[in-house]
């Protein structure tokens, strides 16, 4: 190795350990001299075009000692999240992997897409709330890199973990520079990452949040019926209970009502899950697209054999109370449509409480009453009222 390739990757490795903002900043400060301000700013820039973690951007930085100066950054990335993450075990408490990104944060170390989505899902694993500031780097960081989640369990692992964070600017800002990434994923979906769509269930509508729902809308069309189980179409649905009646998430909605529809009938679906699925359905069960989905929720509640339990009977009562005045349809004709399928599935709940009183305890007892008055008029919910009063 040349005195000038030594030199150039003495630069590459100096910069990797600090951020963009730092390289065109600091540095300029603590350079006097011209001609090398200018040579380290020109390897800075070399240096964060590389860390897309694609084979082609780092081919650009022009020797085998830049590549792997680059590839040894990224494999200490992976070991600090995994030794963090057994730390994390052992400790019981997720601190390690907060204080991890609080330094990484800090000091504005470049990271892949995969290693933000590695350490956001172990954040979620450890029940780790990140702050405005986290999310912010990490956006800095998904932004600055080229490459896209190659594998799909990659998608699962970045939704997933969302429901452990409040619904933010910070969080909505990452969210929009997340979804070109898991749209670059090529790979069909599994039930697996279907199953964690459910990470959804505490984001709130915004153009961020319609962008994700879209996308993965075209992505449950897309996919076989293998993928599409009973389980993962209800957890489809308890992703979105937060969400208002946008046209990304009636889009969404028909999604699954078409693979609901064609569910097997011999397809065993558990009370527990079809629960889940009520309960999404809360602030959109009164449009077109949410009572076609209680429709076919309420047909394979019918047709369960497994007894009810108190849990699932919470569930359901939240997701059939009438939803807020501004998410119902102006339509008159959807809104019978969707007053009539929810009195068949308080009808069907009723019958399932008369069979089994132990689906109530004093709970759902108790929901039960501060929910009659939305829960509507129709017979119904007089059967219900009747099968609670003998329990």
């Amino acid at each position: 190795m040349t005195v000038r390739q030594a030199r150039r990757s003495a630069v590459l490795l100096r910069v990797s350990s600090i951020g963009s903002s730092l390289a065109n900043q600091k540095l300029s400060k603590r350079t006097h001299k011209g001609g090398r301000l200018e040579r380290i700013e020109i390897a800075a820039k070399r240096f964060y075009s590389a860390t897309s973690d694609s084979s082609s951007s780092s081919r650009k930085t022009g020797g085998p000692a830049a590549r792997n100066a680059i590839r040894e950054h990224y494999q200490q990335n992976e070991k600090a999240i995994l030794k963090r993450i057994q730390m994390s075990h052992d400790m019981k408490s997720g601190s390690p992997i907060y204080n991890l990104c609080t330094k990484w944060a800090a000091k504005r170390r470049p990271l892949s897409t995969s290693d933000v989505v590695e350490l956001l899902h172990a954040a979620g694993r450890f029940r780790v709330r990140f702050s405005s500031k986290h999310f912010l780097y990490l956006t800095h960081c998904i932004q600055a890199s080229v490459a896209g989640l190659k594998r799909e369990r990659s998608v699962g692992k970045a939704l997933y973990p969302l429901y452990q964070q409040r619904y933010t600017s910070a969080v909505r800002t990452f969210i929009q520079a997340l979804v070109p990434k898991i749209a670059k994923c090529t790979e069909p979906y599994s039930e697996r990452t279907f199953i964690a769509f459910q990470g959804m269930r505490n984001l709130g509508t915004s153009p961020a949040t319609n962008s994700l729902v879209q996308l993965l809308a075209s992505k449950i069309q897309e996919s076989e019926h293998e993928q599409c189980t009973g389980r993962a179409l209800n957890m489809m649905v308890y992703g979105v209970q937060r969400m208002d009646a946008s046209e990304a998430t009636m889009v969404y909605l028909r999604a699954v009502a078409e693979k609901l529809q064609l569910l097997e009938a011999e397809e065993n679906v558990s009370i527990e899950d079809l629960s889940y699925g009520f309960c999404g359905l809360y602030r959109l069960s009164h449009t077109e697209s949410g009572s076609n989905v209680l429709r076919c929720l309420t047909s394979r509640f019918e047709q369960s054999s497994e007894q009810l339990d108190a849990a699932s009977t919470s569930r359901i009562l939240s997701g059939l109370r009438f939803p807020p005045p501004q998410q119902v349809s102006t339509d008159s004709e959807i809104v019978r449509i969707a007053n009539s399928e929810t009195d068949k599935a308080l009808h069907s709940l009723a019958a399932s409480i008369e069979e089994n009183p132990l689906a109530l305890d004093p709970q759902s007892c108790e929901q039960l009453l501060q929910s009659l008055p939305i829960l509507g008029e129709g017979q119904g919910l007089q059967r219900l009222v009747d099968a609670t009063t003998q329990w």
